[in-house]
């Protein structure tokens, strides 16, 4: 029907390497064809669903005839079954599309995959829904990769000293040295941008030791 609205769903296990090397390919297999079977009765001919490769399913289906939450609640139900003395986890990113998006399938199916990646061991849900703001936040990370480099070299980040106040006397006792990048076209860049893509890099050690010398230049 004109204007129908359908969900791209792409499906992934939790760990699923870690759970074949702990408990054999044959335990493994059963997890796949526990979700193949969970798909195949809870979607049925209503849409389109399949395995892609290793422990990656994905399914088409109209998002006003399948709940989404209750079919990934089932596929861990199910799942969980199996052996209750391990937690399988089957995380989803989902892609909301209509028949009058321009989207080809492959874009659908990356945009469900990058809600499922961007989005890794959240505790409150398994399901995470794709937005623009996704490929924004994407494309900043892509950002900030081409210039720290660059920007080590130029000395573009500062050194922000916060004060320590001694409560009883009310004066100030030692500083905490804060990193801040005064980018040149962004200008001052919030901790919050960079810190965690550093850490995540291995970058943040480099902006240990450039603090630590900028911090004994200043003493």
């Amino acid at each position: 029907h004109a204007g129908e609205i359908f969900a791209i769903v792409r499906f992934n296990i939790e760990d699923f390497r870690l759970i074949n090397t702990l408990y054999g390919r044959t335990y493994g297999n059963n997890i796949l064809r526990q979700i193949a079977m969970t798909l195949e009765g809870e979607i049925g001919e209503t849409g389109v669903y399949g395995r892609l490769e290793a422990d990656h399913f994905a399914a088409c289906v109209p998002y006003d005839k399948i709940r989404i939450e209750h079919l990934c609640q089932t596929i861990n139900a199910n799942l969980n079954r199996i052996d209750e003395r391990h937690k399988t986890v089957v995380d989803a990113g989902v892609c909301v599309v209509s028949d009058n998006d321009s989207l080809t399938a492959p874009q659908m199916c990356m945009r469900a995959n990058l809600a499922l990646t961007m989005n890794p061991g959240r505790y409150e849900s398994t399901i995470a829904y794709y937005d623009n703001a996704l490929t924004r936040q994407l494309m900043q990370k892509q950002e900030i990769r081409n210039d720290m480099e660059q920007a080590l070299e130029n000395h573009e980040f500062e050194v922000w000293y916060q004060p320590v106040i001694q409560a009883r006397l009310g004066t100030v006792a030692s500083a905490e040295a804060l990193v801040r990048w005064n980018h040149p076209k962004k200008g001052r860049l919030s901790p919050s941008l960079f810190i965690p893509l550093f850490e995540e890099t291995g970058f943040i050690s480099r902006i240990d030791r450039y603090m630590w010398e900028n911090v004994c230049i200043y003493l």
